[in-house]
């Protein structure tokens, strides 16, 4: 577990910088919507929220899509820009959002019957983005190839997994718990959020291809 980490860190320093920019593709606008949230007398309608969440979910599709696609090139030695990693995730846009759909409703049903279920698909389903970026699969095939390959490497996966994501909620709860919309300085506590969100993203972009790696060289030849 260690080694994985340790190595996903030296990644993540060594690409700081593009994969920073690839964070803000989420993180910027994310900033100037909540921060407008943030400032306004009335809480927004449920049609302006929902027209929110929906853009969220489309830079946040995009933004892991250009990480994943800038990190695979960039390890197999072939050069790759920032906006090429993003026009390659929009490209795949459409698709990726069929299976973020797919897996949300598929965990959302665990956690309501039991959270164990829920954390399981997690697991289950963790590299099913991989398999529809990388391999080409369609969103169906992408969900039943990571469900069914991942069987026996929960002990390789899930230790790093569960520091990395410890370390996101902790920072997720801090955050929203220290903005108040009433302060003065909400919008510096926001700005604060937002970059420890970033930075964490970047580690985890490492950290899960890192794991991606690992659970490749490890599967069984079929």
């Amino acid at each position: 577990m260690y080694n994985t980490l340790r190595e996903a860190f030296y990644f993540s320093r060594n690409q700081f910088q593009p994969l920073l920019m690839i964070a803000l593709v989420y993180a910027l606008p994310a900033y100037v919507i909540e921060l407008s949230v943030l400032m306004q007398e009335e809480r927004p309608d449920r049609i302006y929220l929902a027209l929110i969440n929906g853009l969220f979910m489309c830079l946040s599709v995009i933004q892991f899509g250009a990480a994943v696609f800038y990190i695979d090139r960039l390890s197999r030695g072939q050069a790759i820009s920032v906006s090429q990693a993003i026009s390659m995730a929009i490209s795949r846009m459409g698709n990726l959002l069929i299976l973020n759909l797919l897996m949300g409703i598929a965990i959302l049903g665990g956690l309501m019957l039991m959270i164990v279920p829920g954390l399981f698909l997690v697991y289950k389903l963790l590299f099913a983005e991989f398999y529809l970026l990388l391999e080409d699969q369609d969103p169906i095939k992408a969900l039943k190839a990571s469900y069914h390959s991942t069987t026996g490497f929960a002990s390789e996966l899930l230790p790093p997994l569960v520091v990395w994501g410890s370390l996101t909620v902790i920072a997720s709860m801090m955050g929203s718990g220290y903005i108040d919309r009433e302060s003065d300085t909400a919008w510096l506590a926001l700005l604060i959020h937002q970059i420890t969100m970033m930075v964490l993203s970047v580690y985890g972009w490492a950290l899960i291809y890192r794991l991606y790696q690992k659970f490749i060289e490890g599967a069984p030849a079929t």
